[in-house]
């Protein structure tokens, strides 16, 4: 993973960046992130474009990154969180299942990608659709066929992201 970021305006009060990472949900929950890197800033004023690579081998799973921006008084604020998921197989979960007709489909995608989702009842009737901007973070769609216009019984729920498909059958009481 390579961290990127642009600075606009001085960086006199400026000593270094620290990039600092928290491995998985749980390190993000408990503020635990790590240090593992520094980039010494360049003193110039205007815009100026940092990286880093992040080069641990075999990262799977989420990763949250920040910058430490540390003065040179000592003093240190951070930037804000950003999100990137390493792993080729999408993790999602269903539930309550089953329910009334309320479920919660849980996904962590990139924020660059895209949810699809299309729920079809026990005949193959489409019912609903559903389509969301992933953000990086876990996110949550609620489906909602608690209404008594939706029958009980077996639905489909038919997720893509990237082409990579899954679907959940879901039992409404």
């Amino acid at each position: 993973a390579i961290v990127k970021w642009t600075v606009a305006g001085s960086e006199a009060d400026v000593l270094h960046y620290e990039i600092e990472v928290a491995k998985g949900n749980g390190a993000l929950s408990t503020n635990s992130f790590v240090k593992i890197g520094e980039v010494v800033v360049t003193g110039s004023t205007g815009t100026v474009q940092y990286n880093f690579t992040d080069t641990e081998l075999g990262k799977t799973g989420a990763r949250y990154y920040r910058l430490r921006i540390v003065n040179a008084d000592g003093s240190f604020s951070y930037s804000d969180v950003k999100a990137v998921v390493f792993n080729s197989t999408l993790v999602w979960q269903v539930y309550p299942n089953p329910s009334d007709g309320k479920f919660n489909l849980v996904y962590q995608l990139n924020s660059s990608e895209v949810l699809q989702a299309g729920l079809y009842d026990a005949k193959g009737s489409l019912v609903k659709e559903y389509r969301s901007q992933a953000s990086g973070f876990l996110q949550k769609l609620g489906i909602d066929i608690s209404a008594n216009s939706y029958a009980s019984g077996l639905y489909l729920l038919r997720v893509t992201v990237n082409g990579q498909q899954q679907s959940f059958k879901l039992y409404k009481q």
